[in-house]
């Protein structure tokens, strides 16, 4: 039993040691209208990239769309090399925005870093790759958005020094330049029709959850803290 015991203790530190990566869930509703909403799953792998994944959850009609996004980032990231985006109305409608403390929203919620925004791919402007290095959330192409219902996935490829030491807390526990940190990460929505509100931004309905990484950290220790119990037991037994 003892052996077992030790060998489930291992198995569970050795997953969270070559396990690095950390997803976090959370929820984002609009500050004009709580029918504007979103739950978004954020992962980094503790090497160099993050996976965003946002499912548009609004219940207002008649097609809400997701048209972009935007978050923080630790000064370890100096750049974004590479950008995809998938399950959306029209994923080559999408680039990624590397414009540190510049991107901006309509609602006065401070500067961000990192994130993504949707465009027309057959205007001029469209940047090739799909990586600009300027823009904000602001406007946005709704018929290339994440629509009623679907996930939209996104994956950026940062660069930096020493960015494989970044967890998912790196990024979400970082507000917005000129900003509060409650508003960690916001979501832009277009094409409205909710008692006059045609367009709205979400924020987190709270603040940062546990990445999931932390609740097997947590059965370890359980563990090894179950065991030196018992062996306190049998020492005065």
């Amino acid at each position: 039993m003892r052996a077992f015991v030790k060998t489930l203790v291992g198995a569970a530190l050795l997953a969270v040691v070559a396990a690095p990566s950390q997803a976090v869930t959370f929820d984002v509703t609009g500050i004009a209208s709580s029918n504007t909403t979103a739950t978004v799953d954020f992962t980094y792998d503790g090497v160099n990239k993050i996976t965003v994944a946002i499912t548009n959850t609004a219940s207002v009609s008649p097609d809400p769309r997701i048209t972009g996004f935007a978050f923080n980032i630790p000064s370890e990231v100096t750049g974004l090399s590479v950008f995809t985006a998938s399950g959306t109305a029209n994923d080559a409608g999408w680039f990624g925005i590397f414009n540190p403390n510049d991107i901006n929203t309509p609602t006065p919620l401070g500067d961000y870093d990192l994130g993504a925004s949707t465009g027309n791919p057959n205007a001029g402007n469209f940047p090739n790759p799909p990586i600009a290095t300027s823009g904000d959330i602001n406007g946005g192409f709704p018929n290339a958005g994440i629509e009623q219902g679907q996930t939209g996935v996104f994956m950026f490829t940062l660069t930096g020094a020493n960015v494989d030491l970044l967890t998912a807390a790196s990024f979400l526990d970082l507000g917005p330049n000129g900003g509060s940190t409650d508003n960690f990460f916001a979501v832009r929505f277009q094409r409205l029709d909710d008692n006059g509100v045609g367009s709205d931004v979400a924020i987190p309905d709270s603040s940062v959850p546990l990445p999931a990484a932390l609740p097997l950290m947590g059965g370890a220790i359980a563990v090894f803290g179950g065991l030196a119990f018992r062996r306190r037991q049998r020492a005065d037994a």
